[in-house]
């Protein structure tokens, strides 16, 4: 049966976070069932965010949807029915983050059974990625020394080779990411304890794993415009605000209203944020909508 060909543009804000988002948010389960083809065609603003890094995004993310059955990426920009987002899917009906079933991965990057022993624990810092999310090498030098333990291995996913490893070089245990493909960073955060990242893709990846994690999300105003704080949540926290095995840094709730309370990375304190993970790390975290996991304190 020939199948149709559905064409859905999918928003690129600057990375690859919104297209996982998006592709989690669909039903491809149930599509892949029908004689349905999802033509995903990024719609990107090449002046803003530049001709490489959509050249990036689309590579990196023509190898994730290569592992999906029924999805492809399109090599043209934009498209006549707008964009497709996640505001769309949530009024569609699609909530819920659910798992990327991909059929091929890169399985000796988790680097054998010397980490299958420890509590693995992925950090995506963010150190080179959009300006707002940025936090200082010495910032994050200072939390891992404080963290390091026997018990935990560090897998550090940096774009910047030099700041991964001088990150590295602050605990006992660690794998240095630099170079990775994201879908094999997918496969690999399958197999991980705990996630902490800064308002990066990764969160997607851990909540449709059920892996407990930590998300630093400071005030986005200056990428995004003035949002309300629900409207944020809404769009770049999905199936993440008030979970179970997810916490949040950067933003909290009175009885009136959601609010942040870091302006930018440089008002989160390195301690504030050590305390907080040994907090969350010792916690156990198991129900049904989390895995269980080991505490490594």
């Amino acid at each position: 049966m020939t199948s149709l060909k559905i064409k859905i543009p999918v928003e690129l804000v600057g990375g690859i976070g919104d297209i996982l988002r998006n592709l989690s948010l669909l039903p491809l389960n149930a599509i892949k069932f029908l004689p349905i083809h999802i033509d995903l065609r990024v719609n990107s603003d090449k002046e803003k965010y530049g001709g490489e890094i959509h050249e990036k995004v689309l590579n990196e993310i023509s190898l994730v949807t290569d592992a999906l059955s029924g999805v492809s990426v399109s090599r043209e920009n934009g498209g006549v029915f707008g964009r497709f987002n996640a505001r769309i899917l949530r009024f569609l009906g699609f909530s819920k983050l659910k798992r990327l079933k991909l059929k091929k991965a890169n399985h000796s990057i988790f680097g054998g059974e010397a980490t299958r022993s420890k509590y693995n624990v992925l950090l995506q810092p963010h150190i080179t990625g959009v300006e707002y999310k940025r936090w200082s090498v010495e910032s994050w030098s200072e939390v891992l020394r404080s963290l390091d333990r026997d018990e935990i291995h560090w897998w550090i996913v940096e774009q910047d080779a030099a700041s991964a490893q001088i990150l590295a070089n602050c605990v006992r245990s660690s794998t240095v990411l630099s170079g990775a493909r994201v879908i094999d960073i997918i496969y690999l955060a399958e197999r991980m304890d705990f996630v902490v990242s800064v308002d990066s893709w990764m969160k997607y990846v851990a909540r449709w794993n059920k892996i407990p994690q930590l998300i630093l999300f400071p005030d986005p105003k200056m990428f995004v415009g003035d949002l309300a704080t629900e409207k944020v949540i809404s769009i770049f926290l999905p199936d993440l605000w008030r979970k179970p095995g997810v916490t949040i840094l950067g933003i909290e709730a009175d009885a009136d209203r959601l609010f942040f309370t870091k302006k930018s990375m440089l008002d989160f304190v390195p301690q504030e944020l050590c305390s907080t993970l040994e907090a969350v790390m010792k916690k156990p975290q198991s129900s049904r909508d989390i895995k269980s996991n080991r505490q490594p304190f």
